[in-house]
């Protein structure tokens, strides 16, 4: 590997981290720098951009997030393919409330920061109750 794809691979990882905490912080301003200025996140058949990315963070009663198995798929230059899993824990009983995985494209903006193109949310399985919470916002 050589030293650009390890900065790579170390950048990526950042941004899943700076995803998490700007998500579970309800922190509108550090979950929309993940993405780029005309990025896309989608969950289910909804895709958020712009000022929707703020909505986003901003709701309360979120559950905590997890990614694990980070994996680089490929790095060209300045652009990257990544997946990884995440699971949602319920922070008042400690419960898992759902999981899934992360399909991303990602850039590395003009200074330096690894942000997503796209991200697409997929769930394998959720609680009836995070199901409901999801499709309120989705729909």
């Amino acid at each position: 590997m050589t030293d650009d794809q390890l900065a790579a691979h170390l950048g990526i990882q950042q941004l899943y981290s700076r995803y998490c905490f700007g998500i579970d912080d309800c922190d509108p301003d550090l979950f929309a720098d993940c993405f780029e200025s005309d990025g896309v996140f989608g969950v289910g058949p909804r895709d958020f951009t712009g000022d929707e990315l703020r909505f986003i963070a901003s709701r309360e009663g979120r559950p905590r997030h997890f990614y694990s198995n980070l994996w680089v798929k490929d790095v060209s230059g300045d652009e990257a393919i990544s997946s990884a899993y995440f699971t949602v824990m319920e922070l008042s009983t400690g419960q898992t409330a759902g999981y899934g995985h992360y399909d991303d494209d990602v850039r590395r903006s003009a200074d330096g920061q690894w942000r997503f193109a796209r991200r697409q949310v997929v769930f394998h399985w959720q609680t009836e109750a995070e199901r409901q919470q999801t499709a309120k916002v989705t729909k």
